[in-house]
C-alpha cells in the first residue's frame, strides 16, 4: 500500500488530498485565492487528520506544477519539495494539462464508457487559458491496460482508471503545445484531418474519436471554442472546473508504480519570467 499526499495550488482553489494507492481518503478544498500561503500547511494537517494519518505515514508526495497562478504554484511546489526532503520520501511534479486530462476522464466516464463499448476511440484535449491570448493544450487517449503498447509508440501514460470491470490507461499523445487563441482552430486542424487524430512524426492515429475538449479556455474563450467544435465533431465540456489534488495523487501514484525517476519540482512556465494569474 502507498499513502500519497498531494497539493494543487495552481488555481484560485487550494486543494490538499490524501490517498491510499488510487483510493481517495480525504480532500480539503479552499476557495480563498489570496490565502494559499496562510492555509496550505493548515489544510495539509486537516487532510491528514481526516485520513487518520500523520506526515510520517506518507510514502509519496505530489504537486501540480502548472502552468497556473504564478505565486500559488510556487508555494505548492515549495511545500511538497520541503516535505519530501524532510521525510526523505519521493515527490512528483505533475503538469497541469496532465491533471486536467485525468480530471476530465473521470468527470466524463459515461461518455467514455459508451464510446469504448462501441469500439470508438476516445481523445481528450485540455485547453488552458494562460493569459496573453494564448492557449496551452495537448492530446490524450484512453486504452485498455492489458493491450497497451504506449511506451513503444511514443505515448506517455499519466494515470489509470477503471470502467466497469476493465482497467484503462490515460496517456498523453505527443507534446505540449502553445498557441494564440485566434490560431487554435488552425492548430487543431493540423492534428485532426478527416475525423482522424494523427500526431505528426509519430505512428499514432485515432480514427473518428469521441474527442472531449475541456479546460479553462472553454470558459474564457467560449466563442472560439464553440467555433472549434462546429468545425469538427468535438464534445465541449464547458464546466469551469479547477484542477484538484485528488487527480495530482492519481498521477503521482502511477509514476511511483512505474518507478519513474522523480525530478526537481520546478514550476512550469509557458513563457520566460512572465508570471500570470487566473
Amino acid at each position: 500500500m502507498m499513502n500519497i499526499l498531494g497539493i494543487d495550488s495552481s488555481s484560485r482553489n487550494l486543494s490538499v488530498a490524501v490517498s491510499r494507492d488510487d483510493k481517495l481518503l480525504s480532500e480539503v478544498i479552499n476557495h480563498e485565492s489570496s490565502k494559499h500561503m496562510v492555509n496550505i500547511i493548515k489544510f495539509a494537517d486537516k487532510a491528514l487528520y481526516k485520513a487518520g494519518l500523520s506526515i510520517k505515514d506518507i510514502d509519496v508526495f505530489g504537486a501540480n506544477l502548472g502552468p497556473g497562478d504564478f505565486t500559488g504554484t510556487r508555494i505548492g511546489a515549495s511545500v511538497i519539495k520541503t516535505l519530501s526532503w524532510v521525510e526523505k520520501k519521493c515527490a512528483y511534479g505533475i503538469n497541469s494539462l496532465d491533471v486536467h486530462a485525468v480530471m476530465c476522464a473521470f468527470k466524463n466516464k459515461n461518455i467514455i464508457s459508451k464510446s469504448l463499448l462501441n469500439d470508438r476511440p476516445v481523445a481528450i484535449a485540455p485547453c488552458l487559458d494562460v493569459k496573453r491570448s494564448e492557449v496551452y493544450f495537448s492530446f490524450y487517449g484512453i486504452s485498455e491496460e492489458e493491450n497497451d503498447v504506449c511506451h513503444k509508440s511514443g505515448k506517455k501514460i499519466v494515470a489509470g482508471m477503471i470502467i466497469g470491470a476493465k482497467k484503462y490507461n490515460i496517456k498523453r499523445i505527443g507534446d505540449y503545445h502553445l498557441a494564440n487563441k485566434d490560431e487554435l482552430i488552425e492548430k487543431f486542424s493540423i492534428f485532426f484531418e478527416n475525423e482522424v487524430l494523427k500526431i505528426q512524426d509519430k505512428e499514432i492515429a485515432h480514427v473518428n474519436p469521441a474527442a472531449i475538449v475541456c479546460g479553462s479556455s472553454c470558459v474564457s474563450h467560449k466563442s472560439i471554442m464553440l467555433d472549434l467544435i462546429r468545425s469538427s465533431s468535438f464534445i465541449l465540456d464547458k464546466r469551469p472546473l479547477c484542477s484538484q489534488a485528488r487527480y495530482v495523487n492519481l498521477c503521482s501514484y502511477f509514476s511511483a508504480l512505474e518507478k519513474v525517476e522523480p525530478k526537481n519540482l520546478v514550476p512550469v512556465y509557458v513563457r520566460d519570467f512572465v508570471p500570470f494569474g487566473n
